[in-house]
This record gives structure tokens, sequence and C-alpha cells, in this order.
């Protein structure tokens, strides 16, 4: 290199830098709360006919003997004694109070 000569310089390289942040003035936005809702099962078939969900708590389901289509067949073809002990069957729900609602 001679001296007339500039001397070319070569640029620098510049490195982004991490800029620390503090976070402790940051908080996240409020939100409220809903108290968890406490559901009752309800069977269907003794909310349509008119017994209310809690009321059905306590009660218990069961299978009847009735007179039905079937022990009225049984009896004509001879038997007469089915009426004391009949053949058809459902199923009810008793309630604690006593009240009977038949499901099918």
């Amino acid at each position: 290199m001679s001296p007339q000569q500039p001397q070319q310089q070569m640029p620098k390289a510049v490195y982004a830098q991490p800029v620390p942040q503090d976070n402790s003035s940051y908080s996240p936005p409020a939100q409220q709360q809903q108290a968890p809702q406490v559901q009752t099962m309800a069977d269907p078939r003794l909310t349509m006919r008119g017994v209310p969900p809690e009321r059905q708590q306590g009660g218990i389901y069961d299978n009847e003997r009735y007179c039905g289509i079937l022990s009225v067949v049984v009896c004509l073809i001879g038997c007469p004694c089915v009426i004391c002990c009949p053949v058809d069957q459902r199923e009810v729900w008793k309630s604690p109070e006593g009240r009977k609602v038949i499901l099918n």
C-alpha cells in the first residue's frame, strides 16, 4: 500500500442486544369467576309426568304387577285365578311420600 491511497476500513458488524424487560408491573386482566352450578340429574320420564327434578331425590324404581291385557287374555282362555296373581308388569317410580308414577 502506498501512502497516497486512502485505507479502506471494513464496516463493523452490529449485533442486536437483548433489552432486559421488567415484567413486575404487568398484571393479567381481571376476570369474573363464576360459581359452579349444581345440577341435579333428573329422569326425563318423571319430569314429563309432572315431578319436578328437586322432588325426584330419594325415590325408587320398582316393577309392579297389574291386571293388563295379557292377564285378561289368560283369564278368558280358562284360568280365572290369574286375577289373584297378574302376569303383566310395568315400571313405576315411588316417591318417599308414597306417590307412584307409572313410567311405561
